[in-house]
């Protein structure tokens, strides 16, 4: 990038405008992009966070903080100091309002502090040019802190996507509610076989032998006794909360149950149990069971809680 001794207040002034204007142009865009990343395990500070959410949260938590300090250094004509005690009370301010917005977030506060290092550190880079400690530059400080926190409430004001398009109009908007968690313990102890019951939707059809199995989404399997196809007999219900696919070799059926992978031996239809099972390997999907009209906000997706089984 050259010597940063020759960073000049208008080229600071114009890239913290691009930082923020960046920032409010593809953070609508996140959950899209970022959605499609891999849960990868993070910790960061409290708890365990899945890294999408992670930076989907503090995405315009770092570009504002980092766009508010560059544009300060660029417009105040005063001491080093006083800008740098500019930058301490902008970041102040961002993180006053993290907390009283009820929004706050370890992955938050540590990009606010990132973005007004990073600030700092351009700071003591670049020449001082006007030491006028005048009205005009104290009225600019005002002026600038208020414009940085008005686009940070707009940044954590999260919006409900589009559910339903037509050609490109959106025709049913969706609607935020809070996930309803099943404890992975409660998940992991939910596997059973039940009367048969009736069939409202099919998911997969697997056969095997002269039987048929139908997966009934997010709910379990369907067992029908097709030894005379002419006429069908439902013969049993194994309950396997999250399943949507299913695999069968040598009387084991394997099936997906969430974020996990159950065995379960069919050598007898009278008492199926399960045999093993491999946790975590699917990955964490907080929609998986949620209608397309239904969103969550991300603050309130914890994957440390068990898998989500529904909302209100």
């Amino acid at each position: 990038m050259g010597d940063p001794q020759k960073l000049y207040a208008p080229s600071l002034f114009y890239l913290g405008l691009f930082i923020g204007a960046l920032g409010l142009t593809l953070y609508p865009f996140s959950y899209s992009f970022l959605g499609s990343l891999a849960d990868i395990p993070v910790a960061v500070f409290l708890g365990s966070y899945k890294i999408k959410y992670a930076i989907i949260g503090s995405f315009p938590s770092l570009t504002h903080s980092l766009a508010t300090s560059l544009v300060l250094i660029s417009l105040l004509g005063l001491s080093r100091r006083f800008k740098f005690l500019a930058i301490l009370a902008s970041l102040s301010t961002l993180l006053l309002l993290e907390r009283s917005m009820g929004t706050y977030d370890p992955v938050d506060v540590a990009a606010l502090l990132t973005g007004a290092f990073i600030g700092l550190m351009v700071l003591l880079a670049t020449k001082q040019h006007n030491q006028n400690n005048n009205s005009d530059s104290m009225i600019s400080a005002v002026l600038i802190a208020v414009a940085s926190t008005s686009l940070a409430v707009g940044s954590y004001s999260q919006e409900p996507g589009c559910a339903r398009y037509e050609g490109t109009t959106c025709v049913q908007q969706k609607r935020f509610a809070n996930p309803v968690y099943m404890s992975y313990a409660d998940l992991r102890s939910a596997v059973s076989l039940q009367p048969a019951k009736a069939l409202t939707e099919i998911n997969r059809l697997y056969l095997y032998k002269s039987l048929i199995f139908m997966n009934q989404k997010n709910q379990g399997i369907h067992i029908i006794d097709n030894r005379f196809p002419a006429n069908p007999r439902p013969i049993g219900f194994i309950r396997i909360p999250g399943n949507l696919d299913i695999s069968i070799r040598d009387d084991y059926l394997y099936a997906d149950s969430y974020v996990d992978l159950v065995t379960l031996d069919l050598s007898d239809l009278t008492a199926i149990k399960e045999v093993s099972r491999q946790e975590e390997i699917f990955r964490f999907d907080a929609f998986q069971n949620i209608p397309s009209d239904i969103d969550f906000k991300y603050e309130l997706i914890d994957s440390t809680r068990g898998v989500i089984v529904g909302y209100e």
